[in-house]
């Protein structure tokens, strides 16, 4: 399957949600299709996977969502905390 962010673009678009949280902290969840770059997200403090599934295609699908402790925080997003 076509992937279609490489790992610089994904990590550049993900710093830019970050950024956007830390101006208006709200809850979010990432739903990662053909995670092929998974260990991208999994370096972010401000994430978490909470579960995958491997679709019957054979792509692995992840679900992120902030950290629980960063929900709300603006310091915590902006790396100030």
């Amino acid at each position: 399957m076509f992937n279609p962010l490489g790992a610089e673009t994904l990590r550049d678009t993900l710093e830019n949600i970050r950024n956007s949280l830390s101006k208006k902290p709200r809850p979010i969840r990432v739903v990662y299709y053909n995670s092929v770059h998974e260990s991208v997200l999994a370096t972010l403090d401000w994430l978490e996977r909470v579960g995958h599934i491997d679709s019957f295609g054979g792509q692995r699908i992840t679900f992120w969502r902030i950290r629980h402790s960063d929900v709300g925080t603006a310091g915590a997003l902006s790396g100030t905390h």
